[in-house]
C-alpha cells in the first residue's frame, strides 16, 4: 500500500487481532484482511458524505494516526463492545463478502515476493500480474507481458495522467487506480472482461475511459467521485451496474443499454448532467437512490416496474414530469422528494402505497394525474394532493390514402382521407436526416409544407389527434405510412407539339413559381439531350427539327435557389411532331 495512513491503520488492527482476548496468538483465519478492510472503511466513510439517505445515521469512526496507540491498547471489553454493532449473521455476511471481493494480505504478499521489479517501476509476478507500480511517469504504457492489473497497483499515484494497457489484459483488481487524482485518460484493450470494485474511485480528473464489449459488470463504486468523467459509453454487453458505480460523476451523461438487468443503490446519484434516462423494459425494481440528484427532466417508467425504492428520484432539481404504469405497487420513503420544478406525476393504474416524506419540497402547484376508474386515490394520503382524473379517451385511427406531390418552389402538398373522430392532424417530417414537427391543421385533410427541401427528398408522417379534456393535451393516434417528395415546380401540363414551317412548335400551361423552362428532346436519328430554354412565356420552337421523321420533346420548369443554381421541376409526359 502506498498510503501511509492506510498502512498504519492496517498494522494496528492486525496487532489487535493477533493478540486476541487473552494476549495469546490465535490461529489466523484465511478471511482476515486487515489492510484491505482499512481501505474499504475509509472509502465507505468518504462515500457517506456524498449521499444522505433519509433518516439514516452512520456513527462509525475510523482510527486516526494520533489514535493508533490507543487502538492497540484496547481492553477485552472494548473489543467486545465494538462487536455489538453487528449481529452474528451480519458478521458472517461481511466476512463472506470480504473473501469474495478482496485479495487477502497473504495473497498480495505472495504476489509481491514472486514479482520482478523493472527499471521503469513495474513489479510483475510470474503469472503476468502487475502487482505494483512505483514509477513517476505521467504517461504510463504497461508492458506487453502483463495479463492483469493487481489490487491497488497504481493506488494514490498522483503523478500519472494517462495509462495505456496492452492487448491481452483481461482484468483490473480492486482499488487499482484508487484516488489517482491527476489521472485523465485510461486506454483499455478489447480483451478486458472484468473490473474490480473502486477501480477508479476518486480519480477526480478522469475524463475518458473506453470499456470494451466484453465487460458484463460495472461493479460497486468503480467510477465513484470521477467528477470530470464525460467521454464514456456503457457497453451493450453490461448486465449489472453496481451500487454507487457512478456516484458523484457530476459531468456524466450516458445512455443505459437495453441489456442492463440490474442497477444498484445510488448507482447514478448526484450525476447532475444526466438529463435523460431510459429504464430497460425488463426491470421490476428501481433501487434506493438509483437516480437521486440527477439532472433528469422527464421520466417514463416501463410497465414491469413494481417497486420504486427510497430516494430513487429525490433531489432531481430539473424533474418536471414522471409517469408510472399500471404495474407499480409501492413507492419507498422520499422516492419523489425535494423536486422544486415538478409539475405532473402520472399514475396509469390504482393507487400504490406511499412511503414517508413523499412530495416534500415539491412545487406547490404540481398535480397528480390518474385514470377516472382507478381505485384508492380518494383516501389518505392521496387526498392531501391535487388529483386530476382523466377520462378514457379513444384515439383516432391512422389516416389512409396519404399522398404527397411537389407543389412549387420549396413546397410539398400532402393529402389524405379523414380519420373518424380526429379533431385535427399533426404533421412531422424528416429533412436532411432530422425528424421533427412541421405543422398542423384543424381544417380539412390537406397541408402544404412551404419550407420543403428542393434538392433532396422530404419524408412526411401525418398523425390524427384528439384533446384530453382534463389536461388539454393533444393525444395523437397512429401513423402507419409515410410519403416523400421534393419541394420543386410540378411538371408542366397540356404539353403539345405542332408542325410549323421550318420547325416544331411546343406549347404548355404556365406553372406557378417557374422562373423558366428547359426543353429536352430526341430528334430523328439523334440522341436525347438539351434542345433549348425560355424564360419568356410558355412556347418554344425547335428550328432544327426533322421534316422526315418524328422528334420527341420534354419540357421541365425550373426555379433558382439562393445561390443561383437551377432546380429542375417535375418530369412531364412527352410530345412529338415533325417540321413542315
Amino acid at each position: 500500500m502506498k498510503n501511509k495512513k492506510i498502512m498504519q491503520i492496517g498494522i494496528s488492527l492486525s496487532l489487535v487481532g493477533m493478540l486476541g482476548v487473552n494476549g495469546t496468538l490465535p490461529v489466523l483465519a484465511a478471511e482476515v484482511k486487515d489492510g484491505d478492510s482499512a481501505i474499504i472503511s475509509e472509502v465507505q466513510e468518504e462515500a457517506s458524505e456524498d449521499v444522505q439517505e433519509p433518516e439514516m445515521k452512520n456513527e462509525e469512526t475510523q482510527p486516526t494516526e494520533e489514535g493508533q496507540q490507543q487502538v492497540t491498547e484496547e481492553t477485552d471489553s472494548n473489543v467486545e463492545e465494538q462487536g455489538e454493532d453487528k449481529t452474528p449473521v451480519e458478521e458472517k455476511q461481511t466476512a463472506e463478502q470480504s473473501v469474495e471481493q478482496q485479495e487477502s494480505p497473504a495473497e498480495t504478499e505472495i504476489e509481491k515476493q514472486e514479482s520482478k521489479k523493472s527499471q521503469d517501476g513495474f513489479e510483475i509476478n510470474s503469472d503476468g500480474a502487475l502487482v505494483n507500480y512505483t514509477g513517476s511517469a505521467t504517461r504510463v504504457v504497461v508492458p506487453s507481458n502483463v495479463k492483469r492489473i493487481g489490487a491497488s497497483a497504481f493506488s494514490a499515484n498522483n503523478n500519472i495522467k494517462e495509462v495505456v494497457l496492452p492487448d491481452g489484459v483481461t482484468s483490473i483488481g480492486n482499488f487499482a487506480f484508487y484516488q489517482c487524482s491527476n489521472l485523465e485518460e485510461v486506454v483499455l484493450p478489447d480483451s478486458m472482461t472484468k473490473l474490480g470494485e473502486y477501480t477508479f474511485y476518486g480519480c477526480t480528473s478522469l475524463r475518458k475511459v473506453n470499456l470494451s464489449e466484453g465487460i458484463t459488470e460495472i461493479p460497486n463504486e468503480a467510477f465513484g467521485k470521477c467528477h470530470q468523467l464525460t467521454d464514456f459509453t456503457i457497453p451493450n454487453s453490461v448486465k449489472i451496474i453496481g451500487a454507487m458505480a457512478f456516484s458523484s460523476c457530476s459531468e456524466l451523461n450516458v445512455t443505459i443499454p437495453d441489456g442492463v438487468e440490474a442497477i444498484g443503490r445510488y448507482a447514478f446519484s448526484n450525476c447532475g448532467k444526466l438529463k435523460e434516462i431510459t429504464i430497460p423494459a425488463s426491470f421490476k425494481v428501481i433501487e434506493e437512490g438509483a437516480f437521486h440528484g440527477t439532472g433528469v427532466e422527464t421520466v417514463i417508467l416501463p410497465e414491469n416496474i413494481k417497486e420504486v425504492g427510497a430516494s430513487a428520484f429525490g433531489s432531481c432539481k430539473n424533474l418536471k414530469r414522471i409517469e408510472f404504469q399500471s404495474g407499480v405497487k409501492s413507492l419507498g420513503e422520499a422516492a419523489i422528494n425535494n423536486n422544486p420544478n415538478l409539475q405532473r406525476v402520472v399514475f396509469k393504474g390504482d393507487a400504490p402505497s406511499l412511503g414517508k416524506y413523499m412530495f416534500l419540497g415539491t412545487n406547490k402547484d404540481f398535480v397528480i394525474e390518474v385514470p377516472r376508474k382507478a381505485k384508492g386515490y380518494d383516501q389518505e394520503p392521496w387526498t392531501n394532493y391535487k388529483i386530476v382524473y382523466t377520462e378514457d379517451v379513444k384515439l383516432p385511427e391512422a389516416v389512409t390514402n396519404l399522398k404527397s406531390v411537389s407543389a412549387g418552389k420549396q413546397k410539398v402538398k400532402l393529402t389524405w382521407d379523414a380519420s373518424e373522430g380526429a379533431e385535427g392532424y399533426l404533421i412531422y417530417a424528416q429533412k436532411n436526416g432530422k425528424y421533427g414537427y412541421v405543422g398542423m391543421t384543424t381544417k380539412g385533410t390537406t397541408f402544404t409544407d412551404t419550407k420543403a427541401l428542393d434538392t433532396d427528398y422530404n419524408y412526411y408522417w401525418v398523425f390524427p389527434y384528439v384533446t384530453d379534456t382534463n389536461t388539454g393535451k393533444m393525444l395523437p393516434g397512429k401513423c402507419t405510412k409515410y410519403v416523400w417528395a421534393k419541394g420543386v415546380i410540378p411538371a408542366v401540363q397540356n404539353l403539345k407539339a405542332s408542325s410549323v414551317k421550318g420547325g416544331v412548335k411546343l406549347t404548355w400551361t404556365e406553372q406557378k413559381d417557374a422562373e423558366g423552362y428547359l426543353v429536352y428532346g430526341q430528334r430523328a436519328g439523334g440522341k436525347y439531350g438539351y434542345v433549348g430554354m425560355t424564360t419568356k412565356g410558355t412556347t418554344f420552337t425547335d428550328a432544327k427539327a426533322s421534316k422526315t421523321a418524328y422528334n420527341y420533346y420534354w419540357v421541365f420548369p425550373y426555379h433558382k435557389d439562393g445561390q443561383g443554381n437551377m432546380i429542375v421541376g417535375g418530369t412531364p409526359k412527352y410530345t412529338y411532331g415533325r417540321a413542315l
